[in-house]
């Protein structure tokens, strides 16, 4: 290996060194460097440049170098206004040789030579230096196997112009540097062969392989100028990395700057064949080195019910650094036209979101027939996110999803917004103060029923709480704790104003104002806890609440009518408070039993039984009665039944309530595990719950409710979750279905189920593929050598074929003849089933679900989805979608074979963001045409 580094200012030698006959080469580098061809002084002295020879006499060296006598005024001064010959040192190094040539002035590196000036690196089997021409040469190693052509650094041939580019590829391997690799700055340029003047830095360059943005670009030749502009001919794009690349734009003529690149005339390239009608005048790729504001290119199709469309077009802003926005529109044949404006912001470490505005003119149909629609839509989307570092203990969020209740039906882009019949929208505020107990929320809330056009506004709510508070501790406790130390309280204010559910003719009108109902409510719960005996918990709690409310609706006896109604409301500011205190037990029993010789098998049981009683002293202040017209039956009733917050219970009345809850597990022994034993859960939950209604005067017992939790193990990985709710009624009906006073277990049932649900879900997925000894069978050496002896043994078995055994059947021999399921794969099944019955009729459902996804090969993929209906006999809507990796490309097919929400789609596009709207093909038939058609 030679290296060196050269001054030319002063030629100063660096570095040099070589492992052979290092004093002999010293000594010829040391004429080299002082000669004209490195030295100032003779490159000053151009009248006396002609004489090669007289600058590397062998006596002049010999005076140059003696340190012991120098005349220093037969020195000759250095002249600062002549131009230096370069600005910077050259360093450089090549592993075979390294040829001064005196008569021509030039430098000859062969073998892995790398030349470095400034900015600027080369990389090549041959570099060629001229002194005096300030000219840099380049070629790539030239392999006679290949008829004189350039080996490719993949062993292959190098690109030639008619041929695939090999673009994006690397320029060194374990036999050196093939071919040229240029560097300027952060491009690197791989070529044929090139010439560059370090003077003027301009360059002539054949067969240029370079990245250009998101693509690779490919010159037969090229002009660098100094100003880093690149001119080009015959050239290509592409965005494929591939040694021959699928597809390509072939440019007769272009121009390449460090914004874009512009082209002539071009047409593209499919898979080497020209399609000259796939052609364009001119054009450009802009570098996206950063966003830039640019045009969006719409999409072109057609929908039956509003025909040909050119859509989803238009323009593209970059504001700032912080904020974008996208403004475009689309226009259908039939009438229909759509604008959209969307802006995403972000400040980092503060907040982001992004806001977007649709507007829809959907006209369908023929006018004057029946399904003529002509109708103005309307969606406004906003998210907005607080970064919880911006400001530590408050936070403001929006998620705002309003839209008119037909946009859906008529603009649906995708399955999930067609069929969505329920949005929701929310604005927030929080903010809760550190070391304190505070807490405040204020927030909007918007509910929309797109099925019956039904909108409901909560706006403003507001909700301030306060944590546990004990008031009654002492700050510095000695001794035991005392009895009032543990009883502690909580706050809750919440107050809102409510629209109630406004028709979306009445949106913002004066009925929707005039229904407005606002009000407040205060809660405050006490409770402190005692043990007793060590196994009792006894909780007594005392419960406040009260309620503001800023109207009251008067009631009266409608003679004409014969009912009660509406007669006024009054307005004004009105208390309605209740209190109720009660008192709960609890305890926890524990329970083991053994089952199997040396009890090896171990139940464990916990359960938690709880009483509680609460009373209710009544508050009848809050009601009045009026007469009707049978003065036996007067009507009671409370002018605020109506109001958000309700009102306390009229009679005094007391309830007791019990529940019993459940835990079961099991340990069995396990050599798997280093304890010895596995333990999982049997019932993680078997509650049971009711009550008894003191007061009332028959059906006082309510209902069982049964509620169980069953996790399933299979395996590590793969469990079944069994849920269930039910409930059961110890009172029987008549046949109205009503509920009578009497138990059922005096008709024959101990109780009467009256409702019941519960639901499996089982996922199963394919093992990783890192574990599976098969999936490595063929890559492993050892199994290599495996595989070629039980092919020996087993000879015979393949003398039939015509060829030897495939990968795949080596890798079944290796593995002892097992199939390898290594494919990627998941399926999850949904089971669920309910069942009512509210005595007078009975309903069920039973549906299964399922859903999967499998990789057939890395590069195809299947994804579905569907379900049955056993009580319709039906089969739900399914879907089938599938997808291939073509490389540079991407295809997909989506498919719902059954149900009105059958259709297909189809797309082929280049997985390039920069081209995926340019090079693609739709194709598809629209769930909403289908629904149309009929």
């Amino acid at each position: 290996m030679i290296s060196f580094a050269v001054f030319f200012d002063g030629a100063k030698i660096y570095n040099l060194e070589k492992k052979i006959t290092f004093a002999a080469l010293l000594l010829s580098l040391f004429a080299l460097f002082a000669s004209e061809a490195f030295g100032v002084r003779s490159y000053i002295a151009t009248d006396r440049s002609q004489d090669t020879l007289s600058g590397v006499a062998r006596p002049q060296v010999a005076a140059v170098m003696d340190s012991l006598y120098r005349d220093s005024t037969s020195m000759p001064t250095k002249d600062s206004s002549k131009k230096k010959f370069l600005d910077a040192p050259i360093y450089g190094k090549s592993s075979d040789s390294l040829v001064y040539n005196v008569k021509n002035k030039t430098i000859n590196m062969y073998g892995q030579g790398d030349v470095k000036y400034e900015k600027v690196g080369l990389q090549a089997d041959y570099i060629k230096m001229g002194t005096q021409t300030k000219l840099i040469e380049a070629k790539g190693r030239v392999d006679t196997t290949l008829a004189g052509r350039i080996a490719s650094p993949k062993g292959g041939v190098a690109p030639q112009m008619g041929s695939g580019s090999n673009l994006g590829s690397g320029s060194k391997n374990s036999q050196g540097y093939n071919r040229p690799v240029f560097k300027e700055g952060d491009t690197n340029y791989e070529i044929d062969s090139m010439v560059y003047n370090m003077d003027t830095r301009k360059a002539f360059i054949k067969g240029v392989n370079t990245k250009d943005g998101e693509g690779f670009l490919y010159g037969g030749e090229i002009k660098k100028m100094q100003d880093n502009v690149i001119h080009m001919h015959n050239g290509r794009y592409t965005t494929c990395d591939a040694d021959c690349p699928h597809f390509y734009l072939q440019m007769t003529k272009g121009t390449v700057t460090d914004k874009k690149t512009v082209f002539g005339p071009a047409y593209m390239v499919f898979e080497d064949v020209p399609l000259y009608f796939l052609g364009l005048p001119f054009g450009f790729f802009p570098k996206m080195s950063e966003r830039n504001s640019g045009f969006i290119i719409p999409e072109v199709g057609e929908e039956v019910i509003k025909g040909f469309f050119v859509r989803n077009g238009g323009y593209y802003f970059v504001i700032n650094d912080y904020v974008d926005a996208k403004l475009t529109a689309g226009i259908y044949t039939l009438g229909s036209w759509q604008i959209n404006a969307a802006s995403n912001y972000v400040k980092k470490y503060k907040f982001a979101g992004s806001l977007n505005f649709d507007y829809a003119a959907d006209v369908l149909g023929e006018i004057g027939s029946t399904d003529y629609v002509d109708q103005r839509n309307l969606r406004i989307n906003w998210q907005h996110r607080t970064d919880p570092k911006a400001t530590p203990g408050s936070s403001f969020n929006a998620s705002v999803n309003f839209s008119t209740s037909s946009y859906n039906k008529y603009n649906a882009q995708n399955m999930n917004d067609y069929l969505n019949t329920q949005s929701n929208s929310s604005i927030a505020y929080q903010k809760s103060w550190a070391g304190t107990p505070f807490a405040l929320t204020i927030n909007g809330n918007l509910s929309q029923e797109m099925r019956d056009t039904v909108y409901q506004f909560n706006l403003p709510a507001l909700t301030f709480n306060v944590n546990r508070i004990t008031p009654f501790r002492r700050k510095s406790a000695v001794g035991k704790e005392r009895w009032y130390e543990k009883i502690s309280f909580t706050y809750n204010l919440t107050a809102q104003n409510n629209t109630g559910r406004v028709k979306e003719r009445d949106l913002f009108a004066q009925k929707m104002f005039d229904n407005m109902t606002y009000a407040a409510k205060h809660t405050i719960p006490m409770s402190a806890t005692f043990s007793v005996l060590s196994y009792l918990n006894i909780t007594p709690n005392v419960g406040y609440n009260e309620r503001w409310y800023f109207r009251r609706i008067n009631r009266q006896w409608d003679e004409d009518k014969k009912a009660v109604v509406a007669a006024d409301t009054t307005r004004g500011f009105y208390r309605v408070y209740d209190y109720s205190p009660s008192v709960s037990m609890e305890t926890s029993l524990y329970g083991m039993y053994t089952v199997g010789k040396n009890a090896a098998v171990k139940f464990w049981h916990v359960m938690r039984p709880s009483v509680s009683f609460s009373y209710n002293p009544g508050f009848g202040q809050f009601y009045e009665t009026i007469q009707t017209n049978d003065p036996t039956k007067p009507y009671t009733y409370s002018p605020y039944a109506s109001e958000m917050y309700g009102v306390p219970g009229r009679e005094r009345g007391g309830n007791i309530g019990f529940s019993l809850n459940n835990t079961l597990e099991v340990k069995v022994p396990s050599e798997a595990d280093t304890t010895g034993f596995k333990k999982f859960k049997i019932f993680e939950r078997f509650n049971i719950s009711s009550s008894y209604n003191l007061a009332a005067d028959s059906l006082n017992l309510a209902p069982f409710v049964v509620s169980v939790g069953a996790p399933l193990p299979l395996g590590k990985s793969n469990n079944i979750s069994l849920q269930a709710n039910m409930s059961f009624d110890p009172y029987s009906v008549n046949e109205k279905g009503q509920r009578i006073n009497r138990f059922a277990i005096r008709d024959g049932k101990l109780l009467r189920l009256t409702s019941f649900s519960t639901g499996l879900s089982y996922s199963f997925k394919s093992k990783d593929s890192k574990n599976n000894p098969n999936t490595s069978a063929v890559n492993n050496p050892q199994n290599n050598r495996n595989m070629q002896a039980t092919v020996e043994q087993n000879k015979g078995f393949f003398e039939d074929s015509q060829q030897g055994p495939s990968q795949v059947e080596l890798a079944q021999i290796a593995a002892n003849q097992y199939y390898d399921f290594s494919i990627p794969w998941s399926l999850s099944l949904n089971w669920v089933f309910s069942y009512n019955n509210n005595g007078s009729s009975i309903s069920r459902t039973n549906t299964l679900g399922f859903n999967g996804n499998m990789n057939v090969t890395p590069k195809w993929a299947v994804s579905f989805g569907a379900g049955y209906d056993f009580q319709m006999k039906k089969i739900t809507p399914g879907t089938v979608q599938i997808t291939r990796d073509l490389h540079c490309w991407q295809m997909s097919f989506s498919w719902v074979p059954v149900g009105f929400r059958q259709s297909w789609s189809f797309s082929i596009r280049a997985k390039s963001s920069m081209l995926s709207d340019l090079l693609k093909w739709d194709k598809n038939n629209s769930f909403l045409d289908n629904q149309y058609r009929r």
